[in-house]
């Protein structure tokens, strides 16, 4: 299920709960109704303005055309005059679900949106300090994900300095032009993007007044099977959340695949040098000094491994990693006292040349 397909199913699960509370419209309705006579004329009436203003609203910018408006009010016209006619043919008891089709029919006709769901895979906000075009490049990989979704903020989040011109291309190809740019009610578009296999450049270009902004977006749903963001459970206890069960943090766990998703092997790396980083923090509460010297051990061989499948900027990376995994109190603390229970201590390492069988793994073997 891609990610237009599920927010689609959001929106259609968000009405389907008013349908509990329709009893309490269902008076109003009746009254309205006045037995059928003009009970067309108010629906029409009530629907049409809501279904406008939610269009205008919507994140499609195809919703804000002259011709989807008219799409709405239309399917409204049709699905409301059925309502109407069931309502006069069944008894007063049935005025249930003449409410249950009008709720249907605000869920999937007017289409009220919602956020889109997704990983930001790249992102890049352009500001026009003057009246020259400004231009910017977004490269990123398909690795990882699928169902892509550019999405483009028009202006700042108050709707204010809007853009009336911009072009942005994917690999050359024109996925939105200037055309599609208007200041006076497109607030946000939405695009669905088919990406490249490898390496892809998303060009952007804003031809606008001095002063106009854009923030620009792409979306992808992971392909990986990752747990949840565990949030502030995550920092609870020392061990932390590990959902399904395999060993790894899962803030850990999803912050290494989704800030690599390119590469299985840096993965693969990092993940063995989490393992003993993330105990020496627990021994080191618990004053075992011979655990924490066995796991300085451990950490010396996957330094080795991590500088070998990632010989550019391992230092940098794995500072990273270390930050993450020590990102409490209790963890510091843990952290520092394995720390002070190994000074003093030796630690041999290999040669450069012997670093490849340091790894856990076979490093040659992998992307």
């Amino acid at each position: 299920m891609n990610i237009l397909q599920r927010s689609l199913r959001a929106k259609s699960c968000f009405f389907l709960l008013l349908i509990p509370f329709y009893s309490f419209f269902t008076p109003a309705i009746r009254f309205l109704s006045l037995s059928g006579r003009f009970g067309l004329f108010w629906a029409l009436m009530f629907a049409s303005p809501v279904c406008g203003k939610l269009q205008l609203k919507q994140t499609d910018p195809c919703a804000t055309k002259s011709h989807e408006r008219g799409r709405c009010v239309f399917s409204q016209f049709i699905v409301l005059s059925v309502c109407n006619w069931w309502s006069i043919q069944v008894k007063k008891g049935d005025m249930k679900k003449t409410i249950t089709c009008l709720l249907l029919l605000l869920a999937l006709v007017c289409n009220v949106p919602v956020a889109l769901a997704g990983h930001v895979v790249g992102e890049a906000q352009l500001f026009a300090p003057t009246w020259e075009p400004v231009t910017h490049e977004l490269v990123f990989s398909d690795s990882g994900y699928a169902d892509f979704i550019l999405k483009v903020r028009n202006g700042e989040a108050d709707s204010s300095q809007r853009t009336s011109r911009a072009l942005i291309t994917l690999n050359d190809v024109k996925v939105l032009i200037p055309a599609d740019f208007n200041p006076y009610v497109v607030e946000t578009l939405v695009r669905a993007i088919s990406p490249l296999p490898g390496e892809n450049t998303l060009a952007i270009t804003v031809r606008s007044h001095q002063g106009a902004s854009m923030l620009v977006q792409i979306l992808g749903t992971t392909t990986f099977q990752l747990p949840p963001d565990p949030g502030p459970d995550g920092e609870a206890t020392l061990e932390g959340v590990d959902v399904n069960s395999n060993g790894i943090r899962d803030d850990i766990e999803r912050w290494i695949y989704l800030t690599y998703p390119d590469s299985e092997k840096l993965r693969r790396a990092l993940i063995q040098e989490y393992y003993p980083m993330q105990n020496m923090i627990i021994h080191g509460h618990q004053q075992d000094r011979d655990a924490v010297y066995n796991d300085m051990d451990a950490m010396q061989r996957s330094s080795e491994c991590h500088y070998y499948v990632n010989p550019e900027n391992p230092h940098r990376v794995a500072k990273e990693l270390e930050a993450l995994i020590v990102n409490t109190d209790d963890r510091f603390y843990g952290y520092t006292e394995a720390s002070r229970m190994l000074g003093g201590g030796t630690f041999s390492g290999k040669p450069m040349s012997r670093w490849k069988y340091s790894c856990n793994f076979n490093p040659d073997k992998l992307d």
